[in-house]
């Protein structure tokens, strides 16, 4: 039998093991969670709850499988059927990988809780969405998302995309950002969704630039499919492409127009005459010009620049505030040279009363002077 003291390092090991695999740095915004680990789930209980994989019950395709709507114990599930390719990992590997994809937590991402290993079935289980995604209620929502909705979107997006950038170790690049990838809650809170697929395939950007749907591989960076060299600034370009269709509601290609190349040329003179009506959603009846200039910097440094001079999720941010600062300052100079002129102009007219008064009172002692000569 070990005694107590054995039992306790045992413990301890097995502790930092798991701590070891986590790789995962502390944050503010880290949601810490009880539970042990993802729920494990049999192939036969996804494949009823999700009605077989009907597709009546599918709620999107990307890169790395499809999204199946289905409900266990009286909760809703996204079930997400991975596609088998040959480059998926192996059973335990897998295993493995999903347990690290758990363990990273945060409030604007989309958390793993459970799984499905049987054989060539390799399924994810995620918590479900009545509010869809950002792609849905964008293009197929009846109802428009107001402005300040959109921005909330934007900055707690970044957030998360943020928080597996530079909070994790190591860092874990998404390389599937886009709106459909943006999960919307009950209050139109945004949670990033699939950021962990890409530890699965060993190929993983090959799945996304080389997808089928043409939507999704309209949002991957063309230098790093050029280069086949994928980074977190790789993201970066995804998310200002995401941001493009954020405030303009268009799908980055749209009946084969595409929107991002369109933009991109349009977007330097449009911040320097502070001219947004080519790219404000037509379902939006008001929004606000700093903030929407804040926007199209951001997109603009996302998208118009190589890898190595695109900022990262930490420096948008930064750079964010910065823009805000310098508009700020801009809007007071433009304020006090309206004063300046203001107070110009007032004392123009001033001045001009002051020559027409003593214009008068002049007259008005030629007059007088004329009439006492006269009276003499």
């Amino acid at each position: 039998m070990a005694s107590r003291r054995e039992r306790r390092r045992n413990e301890s090991r097995g502790t930092n093991s798991f701590t070891d695999l986590r790789g995962s740095r502390s944050s503010p915004e880290l949601n810490r969670s009880t539970s042990i680990g993802p729920r494990q789930y049999s192939y036969q209980q996804l494949a009823k709850a999700t009605n077989h994989f009907s597709s009546n019950n599918l709620l999107g395709e990307g890169g790395f499988g499809q999204v199946y709507m289905g409900s266990v114990d009286g909760q809703s599930l996204a079930i997400k059927k991975l596609k088998n390719h040959r480059d998926l990992q192996s059973q335990g590997k897998l295993q493995d990988e999903i347990i690290v994809v758990s363990s990273v937590r945060h409030k604007n991402l989309v958390e793993l809780v459970g799984y499905c290993v049987e054989g060539a079935d390799k399924l994810l289980v995620l918590k479900y969405f009545p509010n869809k995604s950002l792609g849905y209620q964008l293009h197929e929502s009846e109802e428009s998302l107001d402005w300040k909705k959109r921005m909330d979107i934007a900055k707690s997006s970044a957030r998360g995309l943020e928080y597996l950038h530079e909070h994790c170790d190591p860092s874990v690049i998404h390389l599937d950002i886009k709106s459909d990838n943006i999960l919307l809650d009950d209050d139109f809170k945004p949670k990033v969704a699939d950021f962990g697929l890409a530890r699965f395939f060993s190929e993983a950007a090959t799945h996304i630039s080389e997808s089928a749907i043409m939507g999704t591989k309209a949002y991957v960076d063309p230098y790093a499919i050029k280069t086949g060299q994928y980074s977190v600034k790789s993201d970066v370009y995804s998310f200002g492409v995401m941001l493009l269709e954020l405030i303009t509601g268009r799908r980055p290609i749209e009946n084969g127009f595409d929107v991002v190349e369109w933009a991109k040329p349009k977007i330097k003179s449009a911040l320097r005459n502070e001219e947004f009506e080519d790219f404000v959603d037509y379902t939006m009846h008001i929004f606000d010009h700093g903030e929407m200039y804040r926007m199209l910097f951001c997109i603009d440094v996302c998208i118009n620049n190589r890898p190595k001079f695109r900022p990262s999720m930490k420096k948008l941010k930064v750079l964010n505030v910065l823009v805000f600062l310098m508009m700020m300052r801009k809007k007071k100079m433009k304020k006090m040279k309206k004063k300046k002129k203001m107070m110009k102009k007032r004392f123009q007219m001033k001045r001009r009363k002051n020559l027409k008064r003593m214009r008068t009172v002049t007259m008005t002692l030629v007059i007088s002077q004329k009439w006492l000569k006269e009276e003499r």
